[in-house]
């Protein structure tokens, strides 16, 4: 799930503040632009998802739980995001 705009990037920033607290380490927005010329420009990096969007966001969770729990957090605010129309699919 990746936000349309700035404005549901801000409100997805706020659902995973509030879903994973200080577990929460990392929230980066970024413009289809930058992410274009890192793939052009940047060595050995590849495509991570198939489909082009307007805007990227890296979301990282880190915790003393298990990876599984963490991907479980993650995929948990993704969902909720789209229940409220703040990520597409």
């Amino acid at each position: 799930g990746l936000p349309s705009s700035p404005k549901d990037a801000l409100s997805l920033f706020t659902l995973a503040m509030d879903r994973a607290g200080a577990s929460l380490t990392a929230f980066e927005l970024i413009a289809r632009r930058p992410y274009d010329f890192t793939l052009k420009h940047g060595q050995g990096i590849t495509r991570p998802l198939a489909d082009d969007w307007p805007w990227y966001v890296l979301m990282q969770i880190s915790s003393g739980r298990s990876e599984e729990d963490g991907k479980a957090l993650i995929e948990e605010i993704l969902s909720a995001g789209l229940e409220q129309g703040i990520v597409g699919d």
